[in-house]
């Protein structure tokens, strides 16, 4: 038995650094491919410190937006599940969180640690509301996301280019699909279909019924997930108007901006896969495909601007993670402390 549990262990191990190596090979494969096709160009970088209004406009994003705007989003889906945070505490686990999006494979690998902090500050609480706060955090992102591409869209429908059409359809399966899950949320009270179909047993229902469960909560605090919708739309509309700003420079000319807003949604939906860090490789490729079907060449240079820019401020996330890691520290010195003294 001890045996088996040493090669399970073994086996373990070698799958994470495997899948470890295996990933950062991936990356390194697709930025070659980039690279020699000509597809990217790393001296464009310069243009976030020689021209100011891209400098200041990617400081401005990150404090007002990525880190600002999406703490208090959170922060509004948190106070239903009575937890005493204040908003100073939901900001600097934020930042935190962006921190380790730029050193963890993927985009949204932060969540995971800002999760452990609430966890840890209320052990009494239950796990599931807790986790499925971030999991709602991420479909409002997203919600928020395609509902500004697919209404900016829908009103310009008839000059949208063929070769971005199919996006635009598939854009709206998802802005449609999350708008049904939403009102269901919210109105589904009388007859809930969701509630009906997770009566039968299938494989992972158990698991599927305690997020539902946990995604209830907020059936009686509506207000807060409109206002974290609202908040969502305001940070999405500042990105993609930030992104439309560098497109302007690397491509020097008139542009379609309407068919960049069909594309771009699907692009940091790419991002997120759990590749490399903030999205590295994956988001490079996504945004050179997508871009290019947009008529615009250069989308791996725009997101290497938006990438290195949003990444460096993101490492600002180090000072509150040591700052959080010695109050911990004094926190039980202070304990033992007290122990020893009864």
């Amino acid at each position: 038995m001890l045996l088996l549990k040493k090669i399970v262990t073994y086996l373990h191990r070698f799958y994470q650094y495997f899948g470890f190596f295996f990933r950062l090979t991936l990356c390194f494969l697709i930025l070659s491919w980039l690279f020699y096709d000509d597809l990217i160009d790393f001296q464009t970088l310069h243009l976030l410190v020689e021209e100011k209004s891209i400098f200041f406009s990617n400081f401005i994003l990150w404090l007002g937006g990525a880190l600002f705007l999406n703490a208090m989003r959170w922060h509004l889906l948190l106070l239903p599940l009575q937890l005493e945070i204040s908003k100073i505490q939901t900001i600097l686990y934020s930042c935190v969180g962006l921190f380790f999006n730029s050193v963890i494979p993927g985009s949204v690998s932060g969540d995971l640690v800002k999760v452990s902090y609430i966890i840890k500050s209320f052990p009494e609480h239950k796990k599931t509301p807790i986790f499925f706060s971030i999991l709602m955090d991420r479909i409002i992102g997203f919600y928020a996301l395609f509902s500004i591409s697919f209404l900016v869209t829908l009103f310009n429908f008839n000059f949208i280019p063929a070769a971005v059409r199919p996006v635009f359809y598939f854009s709206t399966f998802f802005f449609i699909l999350m708008t049904i899950f939403f009102f269901i949320i919210i109105y589904g009270e009388g007859f809930d279909p969701i509630k009906f179909f997770l009566q039968f047993h299938f494989p992972g229902s158990s698991f599927f019924k305690k997020v539902y469960h946990a995604a209830l909560i907020y059936r009686d605090h509506s207000r807060n997930l409109f206002f974290a919708v609202l908040l969502g739309v305001i940070f999405q509309c500042l990105l993609l108007l930030y992104t439309l700003f560098v497109t302007s420079f690397i491509v020097g000319r008139s542009f379609d901006w309407l068919s960049i807003c069909v594309v771009y949604p699907f692009g940091l939906l790419l991002q997120s896969v759990p590749l490399a860090p903030g999205g590295l490789g994956t988001g490079h490729a996504a945004f050179t495909t997508l871009f290019s079907m947009a008529g615009v060449e250069g989308g791996a240079n725009i997101f290497n601007i938006i990438f290195v820019g949003q990444m460096f401020l993101n490492l600002f996330g180090l000072i509150p993670f040591i700052f959080l890691r010695s109050k911990k520290s004094r926190l039980k010195s202070s304990e033992d402390f007290s122990r020893k003294s009864i």
